[in-house]
């Protein structure tokens, strides 16, 4: 398991989960997918977490900003100067949430929401790079944002990040696209052109929250761009957002969807989207004992994973195998 240290600007670089209960997450993800979990604690700052597989780092973990906002998995993108991705931000249509604001000697931070109300956030890297395992089982092999004017997210992702969008074809891929940067795929786009879940199956909220202030953990350092005492405030803060509202989604490698998603409903989580296949190999959409939802994919041998993130351009290693990239 090579261990990744930096990713290309645009590229997806490490994912954290914002809980309504940090000891309940724990022991779900401990269950789940056998990470372990360290803890440090940065006085009137709070506590953040990370989780580990292996030794490796493959995710965080904070509390929410307030007991009453749901949990939620948040995607953070990699970023060489977040003042200038939150310019191009608001420049696009989009909107600051938090920051930027810097975390200590970890990283700069920013939290948006873009056009359609999906939150992402960027990460500018000082001493932490991002998650140092991916494309490896339990660790993050893509990510997906989810929304209903794929041509609006283009237009958007576009000037942010300075993304192509390609269409994915063929059997099996339904209204599917693949996020390129620099000809290569780094993430996936799809349409919600569904039908609303049927009733007693309905999707919590995509992390819960309305809005990227409700949603986001991030490592210390991220409250004081907020009101004093750390929580939200504003016209439209406190609304949950609507069981289909877009979102991005972070997708974990795994061995075995059925088995996995059958572990998850057994810890207290539930199954929001069952296992089906895709020409990439089983995927399933599923939520934790606190309601964060995430997705699950067991790869298709040869290849058959979601595309592989690229190389980082700095010192990382090239792509593990574990993947094939396609284009």
């Amino acid at each position: 398991m090579p261990t990744r240290t930096g990713y290309k600007p645009g590229v997806p670089c490490w994912v954290d989960l914002a809980s309504t209960d940090l000891t309940a997450s724990v022991a779900f993800y401990e269950a789940l997918f056998g990470w372990r979990a360290t803890f440090d604690a940065y006085g009137d700052a709070g506590v953040y977490g990370r989780f580990t597989q292996g030794g490796k780092l493959v995710a965080g973990i904070g509390p929410t900003f307030a007991p009453d906002r749901p949990s939620a998995w948040n995607t953070y993108f990699a970023t060489g100067d977040a003042e200038s991705t939150a310019e191009k931000v608001k420049e696009a249509g989009g909107r600051v949430a938090v920051g930027p604001v810097q975390v200590f000697d970890e990283c700069a931070m920013a939290a948006f929401e873009d056009p359609a109300g999906a939150s992402f956030l960027v990460w500018e890297p000082v001493r932490h790079h991002g998650a140092q395992l991916v494309d490896e089982p339990v660790a993050l092999c893509w990510s997906e944002l989810a929304c209903r004017d794929p041509e609006e997210a283009r237009t958007f992702y576009g000037e942010v990040f300075g993304w192509s969008a390609r269409s994915l074809t063929g059997p099996g891929w339904g209204d599917r696209a693949e996020w390129l940067l620099d000809g290569r795929p780094v993430a996936g786009l799809r349409a919600m052109n569904e039908a609303p879940s049927p009733p007693g199956r309905r999707m919590p909220s995509p992390g819960g929250a309305g809005s990227s202030e409700e949603r986001v953990a991030g490592p210390p350092g991220g409250t004081p761009s907020l009101p004093e005492g750390g929580t939200p405030s504003g016209p439209d803060r406190g609304a949950p957002s609507s069981p289909d509202a877009p979102h991005w989604l972070a997708v974990f490698a795994v061995a075995d969807c059925e088995a996995t998603a059958l572990l998850a409903e057994r810890c207290g989580g539930a199954i929001v989207s069952p296992p089906r296949d895709l020409p990439a190999g089983r995927h399933a959409v599923l939520t934790d004992a606190r309601g964060a939802v995430f997705g699950v994919m067991a790869p298709s041998p040869p290849g058959g994973a979601w595309p592989a993130l690229p190389p980082s351009g700095e010192s990382g290693p090239p792509l593990n195998g574990q993947v094939t990239p396609r284009g």
